[in-house]
């Protein structure tokens, strides 16, 4: 099964009933894209979508209800630490709880904010543990 997301990304699964990451539209009046984790979300995939995202320069926020589903999208952060390092980006999160309408009742999400951090040149293959440097340090 493939499944394009509204960035044009593509996620193939070789189980027809695996879960599928959908990006999800916030109706208020900022306008902000989520990525959906459920608890029978792959970690990995949702680890490939932040970080292609990231490299993207693509806004990253996760949205997810239920402890199985929060479990999901943490792990999925680690493992796009992972990918992201090498390439000179480390990220960290911010969880908020977020009250939100589905099937016309309301429940308590979990919507986890990304940030991005690029690391300086070196710094990923140097050390083990990323060096992250002040925006200040960096010129920015």
């Amino acid at each position: 099964m493939q499944v394009t997301g509204r960035f044009g990304y593509h996620w193939q699964s070789a189980a027809s009933t695996a879960p599928r990451i959908n990006l999800i539209r916030n109706t208020g009046a900022t306008v902000m894209d989520f990525l959906k984790v459920s608890s029978k979300s792959s970690p990995a995939s949702v680890a490939g979508a932040i970080a292609g995202m990231v490299k993207d320069g693509v806004p990253v926020n996760l949205q997810a209800v239920g402890a199985g589903a929060v479990n999901q999208a943490v792990k999925a952060v680690a493992i796009a630490r992972g990918f992201l390092i090498p390439s000179g980006f480390d990220i960290s999160i911010a969880p908020t709880f977020s009250d939100i309408q589905i099937d016309g009742d309301s429940r308590t999400a979990i919507r986890i904010a990304v940030y991005v951090h690029p690391l300086a040149v070196g710094d990923a293959a140097a050390s083990p543990a990323p060096v992250l440097k002040r925006s200040q340090e960096l010129g920015a």
